[in-house]
Order: structure tokens, then C-alpha cells, then sequence
């Protein structure tokens, strides 16, 4: 007597056919079961199978299928993990954004959600990525991080959602990480006391050496902006004297231009990129550079704006010595900052310069950032009462509300706000020695 589970159904009318049992390469007795969902492009009919250990998974399984297609009419393809289209996200990133937002979105895709990459994109939900984002939280990730890997995870599932892939975003319904976030660390500013001693410290040095310190203390640009300062945005001769600030300098990656590796070996023979005689920059269409040494170029600054810095009295001084003491230095870029041979200064550099600065000044390095400049100025700032949108124009934050759209400054507006820095840290008590 024939079981009539082992022999394979009719299609029913609706495409749809119900689970038989199978034996598969294995010698294992499986279920499969297959859908109709529709033509192809080529005009041929397309189908889905499933497959389980039991009747009843298959039919499971089945069931969803019908259901997913009743819904969105077509059936998610549960095949493409995170990982696998992580792949083709950055891909198209790599040609739309600059390169340190795709460093951020690649970090973001592959380092914070590493435990997820093999999990198909039909299975996320809004709870899934509170998970990713709870991870980041308790391994004391910055609320500024947490943001951007929710940032980069929305933008892949947009694309996915435009691909066909998953049907509804998972992103869309978790809020954003908030300051009242637990476990959050907060953004610490150096205090009056400390930014004191760090120009003291630099009083202390030469003029060539210690005045690219005060100009990150009584400028609050970021480092990239610092280092990449240029000449020909610094006016000193004006009423007001002011900064322009234009250009960051940033480390731009490079691909090979000489062709695809063989047995792992580029046909230039060299390993790193940027010594292919053909090498690309890997930068968008468009990209606004200037080409200094090495991999270090000038790029637009991080809100892709331009914004004012004012330059107080006493920094104005000191830029003219600095100014003179360095004319005869070689000044291939027209930076500001650099080594005595022309080099440009790099982060690194920067870096280690600005913990030394601190140690001088009897800080603690390791509970310090060099970003910590920037809310030291702003603190001060807002101390004082200026007007937040002041305060804004001055550090280059790009953010502003609706409503102060058609605010508008001048110079002189910005260093009035400026003065109230120059009474906190009592400036004119500081003499440079050398």
C-alpha cells in the first residue's frame, strides 16, 4: 500500500504545493515545499521552495511564505545575510562619501555588529538592533558612536528596502540613542584652571614651538582643522582680525590603478596603494582636495561649511612673531603649522605634542582629549551668556534650528563674545619668555 505522503502533490491553483516527503544526497527523509511567486523578467514562471526535517516546519514555512507574498507580494529572500550585503552597501558608499565617513561606516558595519553579520536581513527587527545598540552601550561606546552605528544601519536597510530585500526597515522604529541614555559618558571641558596652565606651558616654549598651542586653545578648531590651517585664510591686517576656516587635513586612501593582483602581487609591485605609479584616490566624484605629502591631503571641514574663527588681541601678537620667526622656513602648501624642512605636522604628531603640553601644565594625559579644547571654549562662551548662535559660528558646529535660519553675524559681533575669553584666562598676564 502506497503512503500517500510519499507521493509528490498536485500544484493546487493558487501556485502553492503543499510539503512532500524527500530523500535527500544524505540519505536523510526530508519535507519540501514550493510556491508560485509569479514571472520573471525573462517571462518565466518563478517558484520558491522551502525545505524541513518534519511536515510540520515545512508547512510552517510554507505558510509564511504565502503570507509574506500576500502582504508585500513577493517573498523575502532569507538568503542574504548582513554580512553578504554590508559588502555591497560600502561599495556604494565607497563613490557617494568622503573617506573618513566610509572608514566610520565600515567600523560601524563590521566591528559593532560582528556578532550579527551572519544573520539574514529578513530576520531583524526594531529588537534586534536595540541589541546591536545595547552592546555598544555596555561596552562604554560614546553616545556620538552609538548614534553613527544607527545612522549606518538605517541607510543600509533604506538600500536594502529599495533592493527588494526586506520589506520594511527595522531601523525606522528604534529611536535614536539619547543623553539620558544609561551608562552614557558625558563630554568633559578642561576648566579655566587648566586651559591657564596649558598656555603657560606654551608661553614657556619658543615661539615657533608653543604657538600652535594657543591657537588650539583660543580658536577651539578641531585637530584636522588645526594642522591644516592655510596662510591665505588668516587676516590679521583686518579690524577684526579672523580665521577662515576652509580646510581640514585629513589621511585620503589610495587603491591601485595598475591593474587586478596576481597570486596576490599588483603588476607595479608595490604593496601599499599610494606607491602605484597609478594609484586613485579613493574619494567620491567631486571631491575637493589638495594633494600635501604622502597620503595627507586638505579637504573641506567636517559640516562642510565654512565657518569664522576671530583671532583675539594676544594671539594676534603672537601669530606675527610666529610668523616672522618662520618666514624662512620652506612652505611648499601654504600651511601655517609645519616642520622646519616644510613637512606638513601630522595627528600623530599633534597628538603626542598636545599630551606633552599637558604634562608640562601638570595634567593627566590619559583623562584628556585634545577635543576637550573645544568644549572648554564653548563652556566659557555659554558662561558668559553669549547668544548660542554666536557661540555656533565660532566652533563650526553645523547643526542650527529652523528658526535662526535668517540669523545672520559679523565679525565684529564675533569678537565682542571672543573678549569674554580673553578676561577668563586673564591673557595679558602671560609673557612668552623666549
Amino acid at each position: 500500500m502506497v503512503n500517500k505522503e510519499d507521493v509528490m502533490p498536485r500544484q493546487r491553483g493558487n501556485g502553492v504545493r503543499r510539503p512532500y516527503r524527500y530523500t535527500d544526497s544524505r540519505g536523510n527523509i526530508r519535507w519540501k515545499a514550493s510556491i508560485d511567486i509569479g514571472k520573471g523578467a525573462n517571462g518565466k514562471r518563478r517558484q520558491r521552495q522551502v525545505t524541513a526535517a518534519t511536515y510540520a516546519k515545512c508547512k510552517d514555512k510554507l505558510d509564511k511564505l504565502q503570507e509574506e507574498l500576500r502582504i508585500y507580494g513577493e517573498t523575502i529572500d532569507r538568503s542574504i545575510t548582513l554580512g553578504d550585503y554590508a559588502e555591497r552597501f560600502l561599495e556604494t558608499k565607497k563613490a557617494t562619501v568622503d573617506p573618513a565617513t566610509y572608514r566610520d561606516y565600515k567600523s560601524n558595519c563590521y566591528r559593532y555588529c560582528d556578532n550579527w553579520l551572519g544573520t539574514p536581513l529578513a530576520d531583524f527587527t526594531p529588537s534586534t538592533i536595540r541589541a546591536i545598540l545595547a552592546k555598544a552601550r555596555d561596552d562604554e561606546l560614546s553616545i556620538s558612536i552609538r548614534r553613527r552605528i544607527r545612522i549606518t544601519l538605517n541607510g543600509l536597510f533604506k538600500m536594502a528596502l529599495g533592493d527588494g530585500i526586506v520589506k520594511t526597515n527595522p531601523v525606522s522604529g528604534v529611536q535614536p540613542p539619547s543623553d539620558k541614555d544609561i551608562g552614557m559618558r558625558r563630554r568633559q571641558a578642561f576648566s579655566v584652571h587648566d586651559m591657564q596652565a596649558m598656555l603657560k606651558a606654551a608661553a614657556d616654549m619658543p615661539v615657533k614651538d608653543g604657538t600652535i598651542w594657543w591657537w588650539r586653545l583660543l580658536t577651539g578648531m578641531r585637530q584636522g582643522e588645526i594642522i591644516g590651517s592655510v596662510l591665505e585664510d588668516l587676516h590679521l591686517d583686518d579690524e577684526t582680525p579672523y580665521y577662515i576656516v576652509r580646510w581640514k587635513q585629513q589621511t585620503i586612501p589610495s587603491e591601485h590603478g595598475c591593474g587586478d593582483p596576481i597570486n596576490g602581487i599588483y603588476p607595479c609591485g608595490k604593496k601599499i596603494a599610494y606607491h602605484c605609479p597609478d594609484h586613485k584616490w579613493r574619494v567620491p566624484d567631486g571631491y575637493d582636495m589638495r594633494h600635501l605629502k604622502g597620503s595627507l591631503c586638505l579637504t573641506r571641514p567636517k559640516s562642510e561649511s565654512t565657518h569664522i574663527a576671530p583671532i583675539l588681541p594676544e594671539l594676534k601678537t603672537l601669530l606675527q612673531r610666529y610668523l616672522t620667526a618662520t618666514e624662512k622656513w620652506p612652505n611648499p602648501h601654504g600651511l601655517i603649522f609645519r616642520h622646519e624642512n616644510g613637512d606638513p605636522i601630522t595627528a600623530k604628531e599633534e597628538s603626542a605634542g598636545f599630551k606633552y603640553l599637558m604634562k608640562l601644565a601638570k595634567l593627566i594625559p590619559s583623562q584628556h582629549t585634545g577635543h576637550e579644547t573645544r568644549y572648554a571654549l564653548v563652556t566659557m562662551l555659554r558662561a558668559a551668556h553669549v547668544d548660542p548662535k554666536i557661540v555656533q559660528s565660532i566652533v563650526g558646529h553645523s547643526s542650527i534650528e529652523v528658526d535662526d535660519i535668517y540669523y545672520t553675524l559679523d565679525n565684529g559681533m564675533r569678537a565682542e563674545a571672543m573678549s569674554n575669553i580673553d578676561s577668563s584666562l586673564n591673557l595679558a598676564q602671560i609673557e612668552w619668555k623666549k
